[in-house]
């Protein structure tokens, strides 16, 4: 099973995403606990951008994102459990 993190960075005027992805090795590897001659597993690090924050247009952009993002995750993580209008429904 992989996961993934994301990042947001800033560089002075540009702002990056950065999604990086890993497997239960990873975290062996991290933790010390990978078994004697196993490979060594990666971090793969995906980056976009950059997205330039005195360009309006960009911020449109970037924001899209963010925002998407934002929704995905709050969809994710309340996956199962019952929505405001099914609660008040009841």
């Amino acid at each position: 099973t992989s996961s993934s993190r994301l990042h947001v960075s800033q560089d002075r005027h540009q702002i990056f995403i950065t999604f990086a992805e890993y497997d239960c090795n990873y975290i062996q590897y991290l933790d010390n606990t990978l078994p004697p001659n196993s490979p060594r597993p990666f971090l793969k690090m995906h980056e976009f951008g950059p997205w330039n924050t005195m360009i309006r247009s960009d911020m449109e952009i970037i924001g899209s994102i963010l925002l998407a993002i934002s929704l995905r995750a709050y969809s994710d993580a309340n996956l199962g459990k019952p929505s405001t209008s099914e609660q008040h429904s009841s």
